[in-house]
């Protein structure tokens, strides 16, 4: 199993798509985001931004570093000698694990340079407007606990963009094409949103990863809720992998 992960993630890592990936998200976030000369705050145009339409874009290039992952061992049947060499079960929860793992890593250092970029350019703007706080841990804004406050904001996300990715690389165990698999982000999460909705709700799918939303005014029981059923996704994106991963093996 360690292998199998450390293979994945050192294919990751090493990839130039992770590096444009990161590149993406800052650029989507600054070039279509609010601008300070609108009258935002750092954090005021942060939570803008991450609200906005154009942030459904940042899913794709979060996908882009390993979300293929399974296509590619698919479309050369690589997958078949890594399964020779170990269990089925391994390969799964390996490639489950890297795809989760690049997703969420480049939804919070895509948003660390973005950060880094509006700070550097726009040195004199100040961090949050006075009296402005609000969404999930507020607390951070008011103990002026600002870079944790981002870190933990772009984890929530990177929780979100992790799911999605490892969604779309479920879906193409059953239509291998990558034109396909980057349109899925998008269409995955309005699906989910809808179907979320219907079940519950008020409380959908996009609440649930909204840094600007907390169950009554509770960070920390919001962000357990958002963990655990990222987990439950988690685990049942994995055994849908590793049922359809066995049926193909079997079927040749």
């Amino acid at each position: 199993m360690k292998k199998y992960i450390c293979l994945d993630m050192e294919r990751v890592l090493r990839s130039w798509r992770f590096l444009i990936s990161i590149i993406g998200v800052a650029a989507i976030f600054y070039i279509f985001g609010a601008k300070p000369y609108e009258g935002y705050s750092l954090i005021e145009m942060y939570q803008f931004n991450i609200y906005q339409i154009q942030t459904l874009l940042v899913y794709i290039f979060c996908i882009l570093p390993y979300g293929d992952g399974i296509c590619q061992d698919m479309e050369c049947r690589f997958y078949q000698l890594m399964i020779i060499r170990g269990k089925v079960f391994n390969y799964g929860l390996s490639k489950a694990f890297a795809i989760f793992l690049s997703s969420a890593l480049t939804m919070i250092l895509g948003t660390a340079l973005y950060i880094l970029i509006v700070k550097i350019q726009y040195n004199e703007l100040i961090w949050v407007s006075e009296n402005y706080i609000r969404g999930a841990f507020s607390s951070f804004i008011s103990n002026e606990m600002y870079i944790p406050y981002f870190i933990l904001c772009s984890i929530q996300m990177g929780l979100l963009t992790g799911i999605l990715a490892l969604l779309c690389a479920v879906a193409s165990l059953y239509i291998v094409n990558k034109l396909f698999l980057y349109s899925l982000p998008i269409i995955s999460y309005y699906t989910l949103c809808y179907l979320s909705e219907i079940i519950f709700g008020d409380y959908g799918f996009h609440w649930i990863y909204s840094p600007l939303y907390t169950i009554h005014s509770n960070e920390f029981l919001s962000f357990m809720i958002t963990l655990i059923i990222s987990c439950i996704l988690f685990a049942i994106l994995v055994c849908i992998l590793d049922r359809k991963l066995k049926r193909r093996l079997n079927n040749g």
